[in-house]
C-alpha cells in the first residue's frame, strides 16, 4: 500500500477584498497617554472584527520620519466609524486602518490622514488679557502661552476651574508659534458674587489629559454704577476735565490687592466713554470717582458709561454729558471710486463749516 502523502502546510492568512474606504480622521491630534483618541470614518468597517490602527512617523512636510510604524487597538463602532487608541509616543503620524489584523490596509478615499500626539507638559498659559470681566460674562479673553494649535472644530477651548469636567469655552487660534502663542475665547457668565477663577487651555475639548500644565488668574466682578458727571457739558472738541462719580470703579483693581504690579495694570484698564467715544486713560481714579479729559463728540447729549477692563462698558443709566458747538470733520473712511481716479472721503454727518466743508 503506497504511503500517505505528507500533510499540507498550514495556509497563511491571505488578503481579502472588501468594499471599504477610509475618508477622514477626527480630531487631528490628541494628548500623550489618551485612549480612543482618533475616530476614523469611512465605509465597510464592519466586514471583519480583527481591526488595528497603524501610525507611521512623518515629518511636517509628510515625508517619512525615522522610527517604526506603531500598531494600536482599534474598536469598530459601526460600518462607518472606528476608534483608534493613540500611540504611546509623541510626534506626528500618518494614520491607517486594517480590518484584517494588518494584512491589508483600508484604501484612502482622500489624502493621507495625519494625527499628532502631543505632550500636555508643553502646553502653558502665561498670561490673560484682560485679567477680569463682569459676572455676566462675554469678555473676549486672550490667552498667551505656548503649544497652542487647532486639531479640529470644537477642540481648542478655554477651561475655567468652576466648570464641570469636559466642558469649556470654544477658542479661536490667533498665533501658534514659539512661546508667544495666542488664542481667544469668550468667558462664560457666573451667578455668584465677585469671584476669582483660573483659565487654562485645552486642545481637545476639555477631555482628560488635554489641559495646559499651567493656568492664569481671571477675576469676575460686579459691574460698577455711574451716578453723575461734573460738569455736565463741554465743547465738542473735547479736552474739558470731567469727574465721573459712582461706585465700584476699582472692583478689578481690588481683586489684585496682594499683587501690586497686577493691580497697577488693572488700574490702567479703567476707561470712561461719552456717547460711545472713549476718553484717554484717567488722570485720577478711586472707587467712587474718576477724572478724565472729555473726548470729542457730536453736538447734543450723550450717555456716560465706564469700563473696568477696557472692553465691556456699563449700560446707560441716564447720566449724560452735553457736547456744545461744532468740531472739525471726523474721517470715517476713504476709498477710491470704481475707476480708481478719485479718492472718496466719508466724514461724520454732523454739520460743520470748518475748512469750507459740509459734513
Amino acid at each position: 500500500m503506497p504511503p500517505s502523502p505528507p500533510p499540507s502546510p498550514p495556509l497563511s492568512p491571505s488578503p481579502q477584498s472588501h468594499t471599504t474606504s477610509l475618508r477622514s480622521g477626527f480630531p487631528t491630534g490628541g494628548p500623550l497617554g489618551a485612549t480612543t483618541a482618533l475616530t476614523l470614518t469611512g465605509s465597510g468597517f464592519d466586514v471583519l472584527e480583527t481591526a488595528r490602527c497603524y501610525f507611521a512617523p512623518i515629518n511636517t512636510d509628510g515625508t517619512p520620519r525615522s522610527g517604526s510604524e506603531i500598531s494600536t487597538t482599534a474598536t469598530v463602532a459601526s460600518a462607518t466609524r472606528a476608534l483608534c487608541d493613540a500611540p504611546a509616543t509623541a510626534g506626528l503620524f500618518r494614520a491607517a486602518l486594517s480590518l484584517e489584523g494588518g494584512y491589508t490596509r483600508v484604501p484612502l478615499y482622500f489624502d493621507a490622514i495625519r494625527f499628532e500626539v502631543y505632550n500636555p507638559a508643553g502646553l502653558t498659559v502665561d498670561a490673560v488679557t484682560p485679567p477680569g470681566g463682569p459676572l455676566s460674562g462675554g469678555t473676549l479673553l486672550t490667552l498667551v502661552g505656548a503649544g497652542y494649535r487647532s486639531f479640529g472644530e470644537g477642540q481648542l477651548c478655554c477651561v475655567f476651574d468652576d466648570t464641570p469636567a469636559g466642558t469649556c469655552a470654544a477658542g479661536t487660534l490667533l498665533v501658534a508659534v514659539g512661546v508667544d502663542a495666542r488664542m481667544r475665547c469668550t468667558v462664560p457668565a457666573v451667578s455668584t458674587e465677585a469671584v476669582n477663577r483660573t483659565a487654562a487651555v485645552s486642545l481637545n475639548g476639555g477631555s482628560a489629559l488635554s489641559t495646559s500644565a499651567t493656568s492664569a488668574a481671571f477675576r469676575y466682578y460686579a459691574q460698577p454704577a455711574v451716578s453723575s458727571i461734573e460738569p455736565t457739558s463741554g465743547d465738542v472738541v473735547g479736552g474739558a476735565l470731567v469727574t465721573v462719580r459712582g461706585a465700584g470703579f476699582l472692583a478689578l483693581v481690588d481683586a489684585f490687592s496682594t499683587d501690586a504690579a497686577a493691580a497697577t495694570a488693572a488700574l490702567a484698564l479703567v476707561r470712561v466713554a461719552i456717547g460711545g467715544t472713549i476718553a484717554a486713560a484717567p488722570l485720577f481714579a478711586n472707587d467712587t470717582l474718576v477724572v478724565v479729559e472729555a473726548p470729542w463728540g457730536a453736538a447734543g447729549s450723550a450717555s456716560v458709561t465706564i469700563s473696568l477692563n477696557a472692553q465691556q462698558y456699563t449700560s446707560p443709566t441716564g447720566v449724560e454729558f452735553e457736547f456744545i458747538g461744532l468740531h472739525a470733520p471726523a474721517l470715517l473712511g476713504a476709498a477710491f471710486d470704481p475707476t480708481g481716479s478719485q479718492l472718496i472721503l466719508t466724514l461724520d454727518s454732523q454739520p460743520t463749516d470748518r475748512g469750507g466743508m459740509v459734513g
